[in-house]
């Protein structure tokens, strides 16, 4: 599944807007859970989940918005630009910095916007990666009962 499936199918359900980073809506999500990447943006990379989608909420917000540009700028960058990035959505309809419209257009990683907060969004979305990204298979079978119990050949 990618970042673009999300968008078509649960965009109105979520509220999502794409505000940068479309050239990169073909980015897989293999992943059910979600980060949110405070400890990130305060420099502590290890243990780091790309491979997540990173929903920055109030805290992360309001963490981010008292650093400088450059700073921005740099945390977005180490985050994002890792090759297993997916994506990052705001929450609580938070307007993007600057730095973040800067990063993520230039590593066309997708930052999109919701007006839910992450609580109700966690568990939403997560239900919804359940669905599209568990595993399956299809095989062909006859049912048959033998004393009583059900054997599938």
């Amino acid at each position: 599944m990618d970042v673009n499936t999300l968008f078509k199918e649960k965009g109105k359900d979520f509220k999502l807007e794409l505000l940068a980073g479309s050239d990169g809506l073909n980015r897989k999500i293999t992943m059910r859970d979600l980060n949110r990447p405070g400890l990130a943006f305060a420099g502590f990379f290890e243990h780091f989940p790309y491979k997540r989608v990173q929903v920055i909420g109030l805290s992360e917000y309001e963490y981010l918005i008292r650093l400088s540009y450059d700073v921005q700028v740099e945390i977005l960058s180490r985050i994002f630009s890792n090759r297993d990035a997916v994506c990052c959505i705001l929450t609580r309809g938070f307007k993007p910095t600057g730095a973040m419209i800067k990063v993520f257009t230039g590593l066309k990683v997708p930052l999109l916007r919701t007006e839910f907060v992450f609580s109700s969004l966690m568990g939403d979305l997560a239900y919804y990666f359940d669905g599209k990204l568990a595993s399956s298979i299809k095989m062909h079978g006859v049912l048959t009962s033998v004393y009583g119990l059900g054997i599938l050949f």
